[in-house]
């Protein structure tokens, strides 16, 4: 037995069915990990930067608040000093612009809520400082100079509204800086965990990629493995084939050979002896005594009557295995005394259409036309039980169209005209001379056959 060898010369070791699924599946599932962190770290990140904002918004707002009162400041004690109305103006926008400033340090929910004593005492401060001032600008509007104790008291607040919002300050300050680094090591963290992930899932999807290309080799060796095998079995076919078509187109010609030597045997022995057999009978009959002529009278007219049987019976043997009429007379007449013959022994209807002349074609390819006309007969008589025969011949271009037709009972072209023998010798002799041959039939609907062969 022939042994295919293995893709690479070696035994293959075959890949498990469920390897891919599996690295498919843990692919799949960092993948969605790699997702799901992603998303996570992006929220974080998202809520870290919202976190800076709000440090940065409160640190931006106390500064502001502490602009505005030293703002208010100042146009509160030009205005004690001077006298000028103009200072006054500041010193109110100033005061309204703190009001604002309070009010979303009081309404802003994101303030730390470890802070909200801080805040409490800065409004604290802020309200003492204010009413310190506005008295003072009271006293000075009534044309009152304001208490020495009343200013101290000021000059106090105001220090030390300047030391609550400077520590107010460096505390946010400093828990802004230790939450950005807070942040910084949260986010450096997140990077490594999806730069991991991702590092697996791009690994292991590289290793699906390079086992599907490693299946895929192992397939194209495998088909040009099987075309290799396919185009050898094919070669094999067609030389087992070419080598029987010759062992059966051999068979045909030793059969035809043999045919005519026992045609001949036939003819020359078999007819000398009972020729001679029939003339002594006829010299006996003739010469014997007329009391036993008498006598022996019936058994003698039996053994002539046999005599004429088994010659006749000899004679119609002899033509089916070498007809004279093809020899002497050629393909149409010989085809012509056949139906004709058929015709008058069977009391069929037969159709004949013959042409007047034939071209010329060698002997071999004649008898394959008479056979293949003489099988096709011979099938009619033993089985189609029909009525009505055609047979017909004509010339299409460069090649011989023999047609045999009746209204019979028809068979299953596809089972018994495959496995017939008779139908298969028809079909090698049309492809003895490169022609071919057609047989179309059903049950009930009666047989037609066709063959071509090339002048």
């Amino acid at each position: 037995m022939r042994q295919t060898p293995t893709p690479t010369g070696t035994a293959a070791r075959p890949i498990p069915e469920w390897w891919p699924h599996v690295i498919l599946g843990v692919a799949s599932l960092l993948l969605v990990t790699l997702l799901v962190v992603s998303l996570y770290y992006a929220s974080s990140t998202r809520r870290l930067l919202t976190e800076l904002q709000e440090y940065t918004w409160q640190v931006d707002k106390i500064d502001a608040l502490l602009i505005q009162l030293l703002s208010a400041e100042t146009g509160a004690r030009g205005y004690l000093v001077t006298g000028d109305a103009e200072y006054l103006k500041p010193y109110r926008e100033s005061i309204i612009r703190m009001s604002a400033l309070l009010n979303d340090f009081e309404n802003n929910p994101h303030k730390p809520q470890v802070r909200i004593e801080d805040y409490d005492r800065l409004k604290a401060l802020v309200d003492s400082e204010l009413e310190a001032l506005s008295a003072a600008i009271d006293a000075r509007q009534a044309n009152r100079a304001p208490p020495e104790a009343l200013l101290e008291r000021g000059k106090k607040m105001m220090n030390a509204l300047r030391d609550t919002i400077e520590q107010l300050r460096s505390q946010l300050s400093s828990d802004s800086a230790s939450y950005y680094v807070t942040s910084l090591g949260f986010l450096g963290e997140g990077r490594w965990i999806v730069a991991s992930l991702f590092t697996a899932a791009f690994v292991l999807l590289l290793f699906m990629y390079l086992l599907i290309q490693k299946q895929a080799l192992l397939r194209r060796r495998i088909a040009s493995m099987m075309s290799s095998e396919n185009e050898r079995l094919e070669k094999l076919i067609e030389k087992r084939t070419a080598e029987l078509n010759d062992l059966a187109t051999y068979l045909t010609r030793v059969s035809e050979a043999e045919k005519r030597h026992i045609a001949q045997e036939l003819h020359d022995e078999m007819g000398a002896l009972l020729t001679a057999a029939r003339m002594d009978t006829t010299w006996i009959t003739r010469d014997l005594d007329p009391e036993l002529k008498e006598k022996y009278a019936g058994r003698l007219a039996r053994l002539s009557q046999s005599l004429d049987a088994a010659i006749s019976l000899k004679r119609k043997i002899t033509t089916n295995l070498k007809p004279p009429l093809l020899q002497e007379l050629g393909l149409t007449e010989s085809v012509r005394a056949m139906a004709e013959d058929l015709s008058t022994d069977d009391a069929y209807k037969v159709n004949i259409s013959l042409p007047d002349e034939l071209p010329d074609m060698d002997a071999e390819k004649a008898l394959a036309i008479f056979r293949i006309i003489q099988e096709s007969l011979t099938n009619i008589r033993k089985y189609a039980n029909a009525g009505e025969i055609g047979v017909g011949i004509r010339i299409d271009e460069d090649r011989v169209r023999l047609v045999v037709s009746d209204d019979g009972q028809g068979f299953d072209v596809t089972t018994t005209a495959r496995g017939g023998h008779g139908v298969s010798g028809m079909r090698h002799r049309a492809q003895m001379f490169g022609g071919r041959l057609e047989i179309k039939s059903a049950p009930g609907q009666g047989t037609q056959v066709r063959a071509y062969i090339p002048l």
